[in-house]
């Protein structure tokens, strides 16, 4: 929840004789405060999402004027109000064309408006809709992160129009998601909600973990399938991972005790490593893909560019060492789920693989 620039503008052109004049391609920014500054140097002190306004009382050229202007592009302020009719009588054509090239909504407002009037609507409407987004984040946080769900915060929710039966999308990543409704912290990671409709596949330059939550009430699993999806999207070295595609590691993620999954793994899986440290070999990602490509030892030469005789050798290796066969579905399952918790371990707690002998 925030306010654009655009719906302040629409709300009080009449009332402040507002006039656009320039910058219509950015007038859907989010607007962050209002600013009046008379000296150019003062820009350092923005923070982004201003609007700033000035009477032009220290600008005394048309040079200036722009100069002042890509100060504020380059600050990010979300637009530039001139109070015009003392200082500034005309608006220079150069001024209007670099707003439009650059995207910086400008407007103009008549020196018989106060401006303290204007400051004063458009900071107080900011800061109680601060306080809203601060409630509304807070609720959020109590059901994303604590089971049961907390009744007041989903009867605060529902006060805001956060319906019970709508679809979120939650997603976890390293780094915030910047198109996400809410982004909250927590153990390193960020957690993003989408609200309806807000969720789009826009590609990132880190890899994140999706899911769908129809039900405030299921927030807090929710937030638990985000993360597993996340941890698989960096298993898998893919930019984004729904829940719905994690597969076998749901099996895995489902089994929250580590001794437990050790000890389902290990006994397999030691074997492999420990000879894989003592003669350099591979065999463990050679029987990892033996097994994904349905025991096909031809395509699995296909993938690692070995001579399937060379392969079918070294698989007759492995299961010598193993002792196994491989020839029942049982078995094969359970080298498959064993592989799945040496990868979420492998993310999760590394130490348990070091110093095999």
């Amino acid at each position: 929840m925030s306010y654009s620039l655009h719906y302040f503008i629409r709300k009080t052109s009449t009332r402040y004789q507002l006039t656009q004049l320039a910058g219509n391609a950015g007038l859907h920014a989010d607007i962050s405060w209002v600013y009046l500054m008379e000296d150019i140097e003062n820009t350092d002190f923005l923070r982004g999402g201003e609007l700033v306004i000035t009477t032009g009382m220290s600008i005394h050229s048309e040079q200036t004027l722009l100069a002042f202007a890509a100060s504020l592009k380059r600050k990010q302020a979300c637009g530039l109000l001139l109070n015009v009719g003392h200082y500034i009588t005309k608006i220079p054509l150069s001024l209007i064309s670099y707003c439009d090239e650059n995207s910086l909504p400008l407007f103009t407002m008549p020196w018989k408006i106060h401006i303290a009037d204007l400051m004063e609507q458009y900071c107080n409407e900011i800061t109680i809709q601060r306080n809203i987004r601060s409630q509304i984040e807070s609720a959020f946080e109590k059901l994303l992160f604590s089971s049961p769900a907390d009744e007041s915060a989903l009867a605060l929710l529902a006060r805001y129009g956060c319906q019970t039966g709508d679809t979120y999308h939650i997603t976890a990543s390293r780094d915030p998601i910047p198109s996400a409704t809410h982004s909250l912290p927590m153990n390193d990671l960020y957690y993003g909600i989408f609200f309806p409709g807000e969720f789009s596949d826009t590609p990132h330059p880190f890899s994140y973990g999706i899911t769908v939550c129809n039900d405030l009430c299921s927030l807090y699993t929710a937030h638990r399938q985000a993360y597993e999806a996340y941890l698989v999207s960096r298993i898998k070295n893919q930019p984004v991972v729904s829940y719905e595609e994690i597969g076998l590691y749901r099996t895995v993620f489902s089994i929250p005790d580590t001794s437990s999954l050790i000890a389902l793994s290990m006994p397999l899986l030691r074997p492999l490593l420990s000879y894989d440290k003592k003669h350099h070999t591979d065999y463990f990602s050679l029987l990892r893909l033996y097994l994904e490509h349905g025991k096909s030892v031809q395509a699995a030469a296909k993938v690692v560019y070995t001579h399937r005789n060379t392969v079918n050798y070294r698989i007759g290796k492995i299961k010598e060492l193993l002792a196994a066969d491989f020839d029942s579905l049982a078995q094969c399952c359970e080298y498959e789920l064993a592989f799945h918790i040496y990868d979420v371990l492998s993310a999760t707690a590394p130490e348990v693989w070091e110093n095999l002998s």
